[in-house]
């Protein structure tokens, strides 16, 4: 097996055992919470991709996780091995202290199969997670997308809800909680034109374009929340039956009857989409006080970039009647993303899409489709507008030049 390979990022300072235990501003809880980010996997040498994946993790996914009002976690982003000097620096230098950016293993099979140990993992990312994970009595793994949000209370409400759960057990090993609702924010040339001839002042109040996001029986990937029992340190074995899913190679399996959890990969993920029909799902929702409206940007559990990038879901050309305007106030309060963050996204975005697109078309590993590292393919939605998105954009000027001239001789 391939260890994953610890990047340096205040690993002196930081103790695991020491911040979940008092540090992280309250006592150690029955639960270890863990928030998994894959970001770039086998894609690091998409030179447009990797800047326009970074520029959204930066603009809203590093500002939410430091936003948590409870901070009583870690977080361990997994990249490509090849991702560049450049961007890795860029988002070690952004994460918050008990965060950690680690080389993923290489091979499907490696990091997926049978014979992995998730508390291995995690001990070698996190110094001193080890002795933790001992005295717990559970782990709880929360999935994050690269480009999306979590609500500043999320893991306030993961933690809330492992306190009040019925405890663990050799019998029952595993519980789950999502949201089944996001706020989907789309980059907007209407708001970067007017942010330009803006003063710092008004840009905060510019709105941005959001939809609502459900499944109404399922649950959304990011935010994900998986516990799983815990024995000396080790998870027990997976009862009872149907076990969960194990995902791996794009594709989903059913994990055999009594499989050792304790074994099994780092990503340990359910088949979301269906989740609520084979298990008992704890439900994810904000309170943002006074009277409850399910379109408010700050009662969404998740908010979710949706741009030329996105491999699946609802894309831009998709969006019609949900589309509706939230304050950059509100979306700063619920997620710690600043309306300038957003604005520059908007505009980075307009001037870098075209060149993802043609990565995304040209190649498959560029939509997460590859045979090194977990993922899943681009849908036909996605790929259908990533190329509107090259049609819109003529080549360059140098590229029509060449061509006149060829055609002249």
């Amino acid at each position: 097996m391939r260890c994953l390979f610890l990047l340096p990022i205040a690993a002196a300072t930081f103790d695991a055992a020491r911040w979940l235990g008092g540090e992280c501003g309250q006592p150690p809880g029955r639960s270890v919470i863990v928030v998994e980010t894959r970001f770039m996997q086998g894609q690091g040498r998409f030179r447009a991709l990797v800047g326009a994946r970074l520029e959204q993790m930066l603009a809203v996914t590093v500002p939410s996780m430091a936003a948590q009002t409870n901070r009583c976690f870690v977080w361990l982003v997994s990249t490509d091995p090849a991702l560049p000097a450049g961007p890795r620096a860029r988002l070690e230098a952004a994460l918050p202290a008990h965060a950690r950016l680690v080389d993923a293993p290489r091979g499907v099979d490696a990091t997926y199969a049978p014979g992995k140990n998730v508390t291995s993992l995690l001990a070698t990312a996190f110094p001193g997670l080890r002795a933790r994970l001992a005295a717990a009595d559970e782990l709880t793994l929360v999935t994050l997308d690269a480009d999306d949000a979590l609500h500043r209370s999320y893991v306030q409400h993961v933690a809330r809800w492992r306190r009040s759960a019925p405890p663990l057990s050799a019998a029952a090993t595993f519980d789950y909680a999502c949201a089944n609702r996001a706020m989907a924010w789309l980059s907007s040339k209407d708001v970067g034109a007017r942010a330009r001839r803006s003063a710092d002042a008004e840009v905060r109040q510019q709105h941005h374009a959001v939809y609502l996001e459900t499944l109404p029986r399922g649950c959304l990937m990011s935010g994900l929340a998986h516990a799983l029992a815990l024995v000396g340190g080790d998870l027990r074995a997976c009862a009872p039956a149907p076990c969960p899913v194990l995902a791996g190679a794009g594709k989903a399996r059913d994990a055999p009857k009594g499989a050792a959890l304790g074994r099994v990969p780092l990503v340990l993920a359910v088949g979301h989409k269906t989740a609520r029909d084979a298990y008992d799902v704890h439900g994810v929702e904000i309170d943002a006080g006074g009277d409850f409206d399910p379109g408010d940007v700050a009662t969404a559990p998740v908010l979710r970039v949706r741009s030329v990038t996105s491999t699946g879901g609802k894309h831009p050309r998709n969006v019609s009647k949900l589309r509706r305007p939230a304050s950059s106030r509100r979306i700063a309060s619920a997620f710690g993303i600043k309306a300038e963050d957003l604005v520059s996204l908007t505009r980075y975005l307009q001037r870098h899409e075209a060149a993802v697109a043609r990565e995304m078309v040209g190649d498959k590993a560029a939509t997460g489709c590859n045979d090194a590292f977990f993922g899943s393919c681009a849908s036909k939605n996605a790929l259908a507008f990533a190329s509107e998105v090259i049609a819109r954009h003529p080549p360059p000027a140098q590229h029509r030049l060449l061509r006149f001239t060829r055609a002249g001789t």
